[in-house]
């Protein structure tokens, strides 16, 4: 008589089922490697943003540092404005109209008083912080709200400017129609004799010369408010090149 033996499955052979313990490990290690790349990455990207903060910071401060120039020089050519301002509303007041002015009163006072002034300021990184969304880049609050305010100086400085403009075109129009300088072209080219007499009044009309006053009366009191914005202008970049330096080790 045969004895039949059946084979018993071995728990431990291939192609037995696995324990849940190992779903749960696998499951934990994909889980790590995801989470590590993902911190990497932002780690990277971290670093990245940072580099690029102080990059845009290091262009700043060249741009303030240039700035600072520019409006000492401006702040010293408006205060020259004001002085021959105030010189030829001096004249105006205490010389009735004629038929002639003196030479130096176009050559110097006139020319000084209404000479035109322009605000150059460096806005390469202001444009690429503001319309690129970089501003969000700067971390420190405190640098943000000094960049903020630097920003509005340069936009009220221009905003005045922008008002003596207006009044100095003014009072260059009425110019034209008051006094004569075609000879000055003559006697330049040497086609005539300076008739050595100044400049030929157009109009003696006391109301035309008042106006003529009041205009260069608003280009002064718009030149003093130049000057005080320009000054406080400078300070503030002064502050902001001063934080700039100590917050991102700049030079």
């Amino acid at each position: 008589m045969e004895v039949h033996h059946h084979a018993h499955s071995n728990p431990g052979s291939h192609g037995g089922r696995k324990k849940w313990t190992h779903y749960l490990w696998e499951f934990l290690m994909l889980f790590l490697a995801v989470f590590c790349g993902f911190l990497t990455e932002n780690f990277r990207e971290h670093q990245v943003e940072n580099h690029r903060e102080k990059q845009f910071m290091q262009s700043l401060l060249g741009d303030v540092r240039a700035d600072s120039a520019e409006l000492h020089d401006k702040t010293l050519a408006v205060e020259k404005s004001i002085r021959y301002q105030d010189s030829m509303l001096l004249y105006l007041y205490t010389n009735h109209p004629v038929d002639f002015i003196p030479q130096y009163f176009s050559d110097t006072i006139a020319w000084y008083a209404l000479i035109r002034h322009t605000l150059i300021f460096n806005d390469v990184t202001a444009i690429q912080l503001q319309n690129a969304g970089n501003l969000r880049l700067i971390r420190k609050q405190d640098v943000v709200r000094n960049i903020l305010l630097y920003w509005k100086g340069q936009e009220n400085a221009n905003n005045i400017l922008e008002r003596f403009i207006i009044y100095r075109n003014r009072g260059r129009e009425m110019e034209e129609g008051l006094f004569a300088y075609s000879k000055d072209a003559l006697v330049a080219d040497n086609f005539i004799t300076d008739p050595g007499k100044g400049v030929r009044v157009i109009q003696s009309n006391p109301v035309l010369w008042d106006e003529y006053a009041n205009i260069i009366a608003h280009c002064r009191v718009t030149c003093k408010q130049l000057v005080k914005t320009l000054q406080g202008l400078a300070e503030l970049g002064r502050s902001l090149m001063v934080l700039l330096k100590k917050e991102y080790d700049l030079k």
